[in-house]
């Protein structure tokens, strides 16, 4: 396939179960556009990779990750303390074992081991891909936690294009070790573009919920916007993420070594107290090439998180 048809690499920030009823929040909105390029991609299928699946292996090897192998790829929800409806949600999609070898097959040429497992798809899939691709959702509130919200089921992926989630490298490795891993990967499934197949990446910019939510408890959303104020540290690393991803200086090696260099930033440490939901950015940094188009999109810092999103290609 030439280049000018290689399928694009999604960063999407994820959100949580509440930002999929929240339809005037930027996210929202965006994940709606992000459908609709989807769908104009004509995708032969979708790779995805969040941050809420490190694999869980128990060893330090960079170059081991788990992916999932159930064909029908049921709901995970790796959450709680959300009433029922959030625990009903679905969004349907099929991982034939034909696609989901191509996947392992391409990442062993590269020098990964897989470890296959039968795993739902988890919120950090399922949420952003619901608006994505909707079918209709009856919504009663744009704010927080809906009283009683209604969907039809039938949110999807459209057919003939399978999806086959993948985990981030084991948990145990964190810092540098995990970035530079998380960009192997990319590096990895990057001629699967080639194909025609995407690369969804989910996580968060920023995100410490602890502070999101204390502020959450104790203030209240701007009236216009519907957004709750920045932190200094939101505002100050989605502002670094911005530069260090859409910055052309130095190539392949220079863009790797600005993401590999934000663990030093001022701010990391506050924007993220565990590297988890800033790994998928390392991730589709190694699945994108340094020459190709880049677009941001929602580069907001709400409390204590941040909403940038990427599309590469």
């Amino acid at each position: 396939m030439a280049a000018a048809n290689r399928a694009p690499v999604w960063f999407i920030a994820h959100g949580g179960p509440p930002t999929l009823f929240q339809t005037q929040h930027p996210a929202h909105k965006h994940w709606v556009q992000i459908g609709q390029e989807m769908r104009e991609a004509n995708l032969k299928g979708l790779v995805v990779v969040s941050a809420h699946w490190q694999a869980e292996l128990g060893t330090r090897n960079p170059r081991i990750v788990q992916i999932n192998t159930d064909p029908t790829n049921p709901m995970y929800y790796d959450y709680y303390g959300f009433p029922p409806v959030f625990f009903k949600l679905k969004f349907h999609a099929t991982n034939p074992p034909s696609f989901s070898k191509l996947v392992a097959d391409t990442i062993k040429k590269e020098g990964f081991e897989v470890n296959e497992t039968k795993r739902g798809i988890d919120h950090g899939v399922f949420i952003p891909l619901k608006i994505c691709f909707k079918d209709e959702l009856h919504v009663d509130s744009q704010h927080a936690t809906p009283p009683i919200p209604q969907e039809s089921g039938r949110d999807g992926m459209p057919e003939g294009v399978p999806l086959c989630q993948m985990s981030l490298p084991d948990e145990l490795i964190s810092g540098h070790d995990a970035v530079e891993a998380s960009i192997a990967l990319g590096r990895a499934l990057r001629s699967l573009r080639d194909q025609g197949i995407g690369i969804m990446l989910g996580g968060q910019p920023v995100h410490n919920l602890r502070v999101a939510f204390s502020n959450m408890q104790s203030g209240a959303p701007n009236a216009k916007t519907g957004l709750y104020p920045p932190t200094p540290f939101s505002q100050a690393f989605s502002s670094a993420i911005s530069k260090a991803v859409l910055s052309k200086e130095g190539g392949e090696k220079g863009r790797d070594e600005r993401i590999a260099g934000l663990l030093g930033h001022p701010a990391y440490k506050q924007a993220h107290p565990s590297d988890d939901h800033f790994l998928p950015i390392a991730v589709a940094i190694g699945a994108s090439y340094a020459d190709e188009p880049v677009k941001e999109d929602t580069p907001i810092a709400e409390s204590g998180m941040a909403w940038n999103m990427y599309r590469w290609g």
